[in-house]
């Protein structure tokens, strides 16, 4: 990646793990992504104040096996259970890729409201993106494109709507983090 990015440190033995797969999987000639979920709101509000074990990435297109030919290698591998098709484990690391495609506005309004809050929030957050690097504290960093925090906001309120009634400690997770984005970044009503 081209240019300088702002770094937010992160600490911790499982922010560190999920660095160093972030690392591989930003390397410099896989598909573009735009990190989203856990790691981007933490990495957003430069501070870990909750445990993430995985990593979402939004793409325009690319799906896994597009990752997997650049950055296969010892510790990765794909996800092979039921709903899988679309994940990858670097080093143990669960990473979603959440392809997108483009956005096309005609007929949009057909879709069911939470589809389409989900492509369209998922859209933004890859358009509206910005270059961060993330580091822990043994040197270890990973740069790439991260979520805005409205972008992050707006797949919140998605996730809220959409959790199933057998994650209720995701809805928890989701509220806290939709509390600390607004707390930090909505000062003049942006959000």
């Amino acid at each position: 990646m081209s240019g300088e990015a702002p770094v937010v440190t992160l600490v911790g033995n499982e922010a560190s793990r999920l660095i160093v797969a972030l690392e591989r999987l930003a390397a410099p000639d896989a598909p573009p992504f735009t990190l989203v979920g856990g790691l981007a709101v933490l990495a957003r509000l430069a501070r870990p104040y909750r445990v993430t074990t995985d990593l979402d990435a939004v793409t325009l297109g690319p799906e896994r096996d597009d990752f997997l030919e650049v950055i296969m290698g010892p510790g990765v591998r794909p996800g092979t259970g039921a709903g899988e098709g679309n994940r990858l484990y670097i080093d143990d690391v669960k990473v979603d890729i959440i392809a997108t495609g483009v956005i096309d506005l005609e007929g949009f309004d057909l879709l069911p409201e939470k589809q389409a809050l989900f492509a369209l929030a998922h859209h933004w957050a890859m358009t509206t993106s910005t270059l961060l690097s993330i580091a822990d504290d043994t040197g270890a960093m990973a740069t790439c494109l991260v979520a805005t925090p409205a972008a992050l906001v707006a797949m919140k309120l998605h996730a809220l709507q959409d959790r199933r009634a057998e994650r209720p400690e995701k809805i928890v997770s989701d509220s806290r983090d939709l509390y600390f984005l607004l707390e930090s970044f909505d000062r003049d009503g942006s959000i």
